[in-house]
């Protein structure tokens, strides 16, 4: 079934059979709720008549969302130095800070963040009845999340909530509609340096579990999700707990989720007859990305699916913190969060004509300083390029100009000098040149009287 919130009720747009006398089916129909974490089941009565009930107190049921224990600024990680500190000096961060000023409080220095997942002693609930895989036992793993636009807030002084202001509020990875300025092109100054397609997402992350550096080669997932729900995912892995590590994943390296039947029911059942995989036959919209969650896979099962009651977890870490330690603490740091393109840089706006500028690759310049100067250099010598005319004369004046003169030259179809470079009596269709090449030669048609002509090779002058 299609469900549309209309800001008061859920429409069902359509159903699996178009029938509805078949309640069985449509009952079990369920909507994800985001602003509410919660989700909700549709059962239909006769007549016939609609109800959403919220299962996020039954057992199982509400396993997509996890609530969060606190999201908290906290100091990042230093790429220089690899410290954590409450403040920086210029002799700490000499990228950031150059009157050797401290750079703290108010700074952005806490630029990390902290988010914190912890649950009771629910040791007990493993096995157990259904009804008991509520609450905490949501928040046995670790999790982060971003959705565009972002932040997404309804707390602020505006008359209208953050979301509204952005159209539209979606990420394309393509990276080529307007600049942050609603500009297009690459003829926009420095705004035209944020275009490019996008090729990987990066960030550095760090998992500490109840303060315990007890296991290593913990396994992550990043999943992204377009506007129709469809779902990419990859996987990568952090070496070591308490201990920043960088993760750059290609873009190409995500792949299709095709999903799972939830581990609900009978135990047996599952493990002998596995859920069979549903077919994705949609593709994924990249140019409509509008969700990126990071998740730690201990609480995942081979399926993907959300399981802390399998069986490896059940005899690992997560019993122990559950019966020994009486519940578990996750803390999962983000810090640096990016996505990652191709530099670009530009040498400047031309304001004169907005024509789209030469594009030069310098494959083996991952700087952007040093790659900012070579484009600035190569924008020099196309200043002072070598610009040379060849021009005809006949008549009477023909030897006013001898080698080494300056003349200017006005052609409406042939010469242009931008505004900038005009030296002089320059104008727009008129340039100074110096004659280089002066050559003389007399014509004699077969009619008429001949003359005398005169071919002069003129090039640019630089001052």
């Amino acid at each position: 079934m299609i469900a549309e919130w209309t800001g008061s009720e859920w429409i069902k747009k359509y159903s699996f059979t178009g029938k509805t006398s078949d309640v069985t089916l449509n009952s079990l129909i369920q909507v994800a709720v985001l602003d509410e974490g919660k989700i909700y089941q549709d059962t239909i009565t006769a007549g016939p008549t609609h109800s959403w009930t919220a299962l996020d107190t039954t057992g199982y049921a509400n396993d997509c969302f996890h609530p969060v224990n606190s999201v908290t600024n906290v100091p990042g990680h230093d790429v220089i130095n690899e410290i954590e500190r409450a403040s920086y000096t210029e002799a700490d961060r000499p990228d950031i800070s150059k009157d050797a000023a401290t750079y703290g409080s108010g700074n952005n220095v806490n630029s990390a963040l902290k988010f914190v997942y912890n649950w009771g002693n629910v040791g007990t609930d493993y096995g157990g009845s259904t009804n008991s895989q509520t609450g905490s036992w949501y928040q046995i793993g670790g999790w982060a999340n971003f959705q565009f636009p972002w932040p997404v807030s309804a707390y602020n002084s505006l008359p209208d909530g953050v979301g509204d202001l952005y159209k539209p509020a979606t990420l394309d990875i393509q990276n080529m509609h307007n600049t942050s300025n609603n500009n297009r092109g690459f003829n926009q100054g420095a705004e035209s340096e944020e275009l490019g397609q996008i090729n990987g997402i990066g960030f550095w992350i760090k998992l500490s579990v109840n303060g315990l550096s007890i296991d290593a080669n913990d396994t992550f997932r990043v999943f992204m999700i377009d506007t129709s729900d469809n779902i990419v995912y990859a996987d990568f892995n952090i070496e070591f707990r308490d201990h920043w590590e960088e993760v750059i994943i290609p873009i190409s390296s995500f792949q299709p989720y095709r999903g799972r039947r939830p581990p609900y029911g009978w135990k047996l059942v599952i493990e002998l007859v596995p859920p069979k995989e549903l077919d994705n036959v949609n593709q994924f919209e990249w140019r409509n990305l509008k969700f990126v969650g990071i998740q730690w896979q201990l609480a995942y099962d081979e399926y993907g699916r959300y399981n802390p009651t399998k069986e490896t977890i059940t005899s690992g870490n997560f019993e122990i913190l559950g019966n020994a330690l009486g519940g578990g603490n996750i803390d999962l740091y983000i810090d640096a969060f990016r996505f990652v393109k191709p530099l670009l840089v530009t040498s400047g706006q031309d304001t004169t004509r907005n024509l789209e500028p030469t594009f030069l690759q310098r494959p083996n310049i991952s700087n952007y300083w040093q790659l900012r100067n070579d484009a600035l250099s190569q924008l020099e010598i196309e200043k002072f390029k070598h610009k040379e005319y060849n021009i005809e004369t006949s008549g009477d004046d023909v030897f006013d100009i001898n080698f080494g003169d300056s003349f200017l030259l006005e052609n409406d179809e042939l010469v242009f000098v931008p505004a900038g470079e005009r030296d002089g009596d320059e104008a727009e269709n008129k340039i100074k040149l110096v004659a280089k090449r002066i050559e003389y030669s007399i014509t004699k048609p077969q009619q008429g009287p001949g003359g005398l002509r005169r071919r002069i090779n003129g090039s640019k002058v630089f001052t």
